[in-house]
C-alpha cells in the first residue's frame, strides 16, 4: 500500500488510498516525504520528483530538469496530458488495481465511465475542441443578430427614401409636408419603442425577483451531491464491514476465532447503521430532485433575462437610427428643396453601397455560422465520440468481462 500511494502521489499529487495527502508523511520526524519515480516514454527518460516539507515538484527529461514559470497545477496538466497521457482515474482503473479504493467499471458513475473510456480511446479531445466552438458559436450568432438587423434598418430606409423620391418625382408632393410626416412617424415609433423598453425593463425586475436566490440554491445543489457522494462512500464502508463478519467466523490476521456474541453485536451494529444511511440518502436523493428542478428553472428564468436584454439592446439600436434619421430630416428641411432629389438620389446610391457591404458581411458571418454548427454537430456526444465508442464498446466490455 505505501509503494501504491507513493506511485500515486509522485505522479498525480494524490494517495491512492482514501487518506488525506497529509497522512503519508513520516510520523516521527514529519517532514522530507521525498518520492522519485524513473520511467521512459518512447526515447526519452524521465524523471518525476515530488515532496511534502520541503514541497516539491519537478519533472526532469533526459537529464534537463522542465521549465517551471508556470503554475503547479498546469504543470501537472502538462505531466498527464502531454509525457503519460493518462489521467488519475484512469491510472487506478488500468494500472493499478487495488482492493482498497478500486470501483469496478460497471459500477462506477456515468460521468466517470464516461471519462475512463474517453482517456482510453483517447477521444478527449473532441470534447476540449466542442468547447472552443461553442464560444465560437455563441460570438458568431451575435454578430449574424447584429448584422442581420443592420441589414434590415438601411433596407427599411432605402424603401423609405426610395418612396419618397418616387412621390416627388411623379406626384410633386410638398417636400416639407412629406418630411414632417416622416418625422411623426419616427416620433410615435420611439415613443412605442421607449414603452417597450419600460415594459420590457419592469419584466425583467420581476423575473430578477424570482431569481434572487440562485446563488444560494446552487450552493445547496452542490452541497448536497457532496454530501450524496459521501454517504454513498460510507454505506459502502459498513456493507463491506457487515458482509465480513458474516463470511468469517476467524480473523484474518492473528487467525482466532471471533467471538458469536461480539460478531452478532456487529451485525446488527452495521445493518441498523446501513438502514439509517440508506434512508437518510432516500431522504436526500429527494430533496437534491428538488433542488435540481429549482436550479432548471432558474436556468430558464436566467435566459428569458437574457433575451429580454438582447431585445432592450435591438430596441436602443432602432431608436438611435430613428434620431439619426430624423436628424438628418431636419437638415434636409433647412436645405433648399430644389435639391432635395438630387440629394435623395445621391443618399440612396450610398445606401445601396451600404446595403451591399452589409449584404456581404451577413453572407460570411451566416457561412462561418454554418460550418461551426456542422462541426458542433460532428464533435458533440453524439457524433463522431459516438462513432467512435460505438466501434470499440463492444471489444472493450468483452475484455472487462474477463
Amino acid at each position: 500500500s505505501t509503494l501504491l500511494d507513493a506511485l500515486c502521489f509522485a505522479l498525480f499529487n494524490k494517495p491512492f488510498r482514501i487518506i488525506k495527502k497529509e497522512q503519508m508523511v513520516n510520523t516521527i520526524n514529519n517532514s522530507e516525504a521525498i518520492v522519485e519515480v524513473e520511467f521512459m516514454v518512447g526515447t526519452k527518460n524521465y524523471i518525476v520528483r515530488r515532496g511534502i516539507k520541503p514541497n516539491i515538484f519537478e519533472i526532469i527529461c533526459d537529464g534537463e530538469q522542465l521549465n517551471q514559470d508556470a503554475s503547479s497545477i498546469d504543470y501537472q496538466k502538462y505531466l498527464e496530458q502531454n509525457i503519460m497521457k493518462l489521467n488519475y482515474r484512469s491510472f487506478i482503473q488500468v494500472v493499478i488495481l487495488g482492493s482498497s479504493s478500486y470501483e469496478p467499471f460497471m459500477k462506477m458513475k456515468p460521468r466517470y465511465r464516461r471519462e475512463v473510456v474517453e482517456e482510453i480511446l483517447d477521444i478527449r479531445v473532441f470534447g476540449l475542441m466542442d468547447l472552443i466552438l461553442r464560444s465560437q458559436q455563441s460570438d458568431l450568432q451575435k454578430s449574424l443578430t447584429e448584422v442581420r438587423h443592420q441589414c434590415e434598418l438601411i433596407k427599411t430606409k432605402y424603401e423609405t427614401e426610395a418612396k419618397h423620391l418616387k412621390s416627388l418625382e411623379t406626384q410633386g408632393t410638398d417636400i416639407q409636408t412629406h418630411k414632417q410626416k416622416l418625422l411623426d412617424k419616427n416620433d410615435t415609433d420611439s415613443a412605442n419603442y421607449q414603452r417597450k423598453i419600460q415594459e420590457l425593463n419592469e419584466s425583467i425586475a420581476v423575473q430578477k425577483e424570482k431569481v434572487k436566490d440562485k446563488l444560494k440554491v446552487d450552493m445547496k445543489y452542490g452541497q448536497l451531491q457532496k454530501l450524496e457522494t459521501k454517504i454513498e462512500t460510507n454505506l459502502n464502508s459498513h456493507r463491506k464491514t457487515l458482509q465480513f463478519f458474516r463470511e468469517n467466523d476467524n480473523c484474518p490476521t492473528c487467525t482466532q476465532p471471533i467471538d458469536s456474541k461480539f460478531k452478532e453485536n456487529k451485525c446488527n451494529h452495521e445493518h441498523t447503521t446501513i438502514s439509517k444511511l440508506e434512508n437518510g440518502l432516500s431522504q436526500l436523493v429527494e430533496e437534491l430532485t428538488r433542488q435540481e428542478e429549482k436550479v432548471v428553472e432558474m436556468g430558464k428564468i436566467s435566459t428569458k433575462i437574457q433575451d429580454m436584454n438582447v431585445e432592450i439592446a435591438k430596441i436602443n439600436t432602432s431608436l438611435e437610427n430613428i434620431k439619426k434619421h430624423s436628424d438628418q430630416i431636419h437638415l434636409d428641411i433647412s436645405m433648399a428643396q430644389n435639391n432635395d432629389i438630387e440629394s435623395i438620389k445621391i443618399e440612396l446610391e450610398n445606401m445601396q453601397g451600404q446595403l451591399k457591404v452589409a449584404e456581404e458581411e451577413l453572407n460570411k458571418v451566416t457561412e462561418n455560422k454554418k460550418y461551426v454548427d456542422v462541426l458542433r454537430e460532428i464533435l458533440n456526444d453524439k457524433g463522431a465520440k459516438a462513432q467512435i465508442i460505438k466501434k470499440y464498446l463492444p471489444i472493450m466490455n468483452q475484455l472487462i468481462n474477463q
